[in-house]
């Protein structure tokens, strides 16, 4: 029987300069690795391997088919402080309740009815463009994209406008997300519980955040009459009889608006840039 293939290695990322190369510009890094050396790419860092997947079925494989086999990195250490448990850092029994609990609001239906909401904060956003933005100036468009899917999922998640009254709570989540990266990309990962000044911060971040996602949670299950948007529709959802706790929904709340903010931000920037 033949051995394992081991996959091709790029051994110029013990050179120190690769290193710090990845640290400025990581996109860069990557795709010439990948140009180098195929769709599947073994990469070490001291005592650790990185495997860089860009073949679309090689990642099916590990996402879809055999995602038992794989655990998350601890580079999830500091995403999963901010977030809980929630779908994108929880793994094994806790990912796939609440997967089955989470799954129905996804339906193709239920999201197809939250689009006018989508499409109306998009021609209120092309319209201010028009009315405060001469011909020809040049402004930040991912800034104006992290604006646009923040309001939109205040719209879609909470019924709320985000826009404008929530604005510290934007900022106390990028504030959070920053110290999450900044921990993922740490040689040397200072523990939460030591007094920083950056986790001095992301404390602070948190209490605010923590603060505004209860208050929604407790007026949302005082309603008689809910919207029909997607905190109504997890708060509904049942497992064998039983929901979500405050504590789940606070974590899945949260993991859905980064993941429809800041990702989907990225995404909407480099889509308009290619």
């Amino acid at each position: 029987m033949d051995s394992p293939r081991e996959a091709p290695g790029d051994p110029s990322l013990f050179d120190i300069q690769k290193v710090l190369e990845s640290f400025r510009d990581p996109l860069r890094v990557l795709t010439d690795i990948r140009r180098k050396y195929g769709d599947i790419v073994l990469t070490r860092f001291f005592n650790r391997r990185y495997y860089l997947v860009s073949d679309s079925e090689a990642v099916r494989h590990v996402l879809v088919e055999n995602h038992k086999n794989y655990h998350k990195s601890t580079n999830y250490v500091g995403i999963k402080y901010l977030l809980g448990e929630g779908l994108l850092t929880s793994e094994g029994d806790t990912w796939r309740r609440q997967r089955k609990l989470a799954q129905p609001a996804f339906h193709h239906d239920k999201l197809a009815a939250l689009v006018p909401a989508m499409a109306e904060c998009t021609k209120d956003m092309l319209d201010r463009w028009a009315r405060e933005l001469p011909v020809g100036i040049a402004f930040d468009v991912h800034k104006e994209m992290m604006r646009l899917t923040f309001r939109i999922v205040g719209r879609t998640l909470l019924s709320a406008e985000l826009d404008g009254e929530a604005k510290a709570f934007g900022n106390a989540l990028n504030v959070g997300l920053k110290w999450a990266n900044d921990m993922a990309e740490s040689l040397i990962r200072v523990p939460p519980s030591v007094p920083t000044r950056k986790n001095r911060e992301m404390k602070k971040a948190m209490v605010s955040i923590d603060r505004v996602v209860e208050r929604v949670i407790t007026e949302r299950r005082d309603d008689p009459n809910p919207p029909a948007d997607l905190l109504t529709m997890l708060m509904a959802a049942r497992d064998s009889g039983s929901g979500m706790s405050d504590k789940q929904l606070r974590d899945e709340l949260l993991t859905m608006v980064l993941a429809g903010h800041e990702t989907t931000a990225n995404t909407l920037t480099f889509t308009l840039f290619l």
